[in-house]
């Protein structure tokens, strides 16, 4: 079975976030180079409100499909890894968290 990862950034009252430069600079870059260790595919998903009572604890996430657990850890190791982390301050002024696994069932 394939390994997902997800960064999410919190939705913090007046937070930064730059979603242009997250799409188009940032994650155009870790597909670039993290292609070649099993990154499959990988999305941006913005966040609303389920409904009018509710507080969304995320504004952005991005998911990462890996051909493995491996090809993700492998990937993290890469000499790119380190610059991708200091970028962050190019796009959000927040500290994402990370969530790893392993897809468990999927209609795909």
């Amino acid at each position: 079975m394939t390994y997902v990862t997800m960064v999410a950034y919190p939705a913090v009252a007046g937070a930064k976030f730059n979603l242009q430069y997250y799409t188009n600079n940032h994650m155009q870059t870790v597909n670039k180079h993290w292609k070649q260790y099993g990154l499959l595919d990988w999305k941006v998903i913005t966040f609303g409100a389920a409904g009018p009572d509710d507080t969304k604890p995320y504004s952005v996430a991005s998911t990462m499909t890996w051909s493995s657990a491996e090809a993700f850890q492998k990937a993290m190791s890469s000499e790119i890894a380190g610059d991708l982390t200091e970028d962050l301050k190019n796009f959000s002024d927040q500290s994402p968290i990370f969530l790893v696994g392993n897809v468990a069932a999927s209609s795909a």
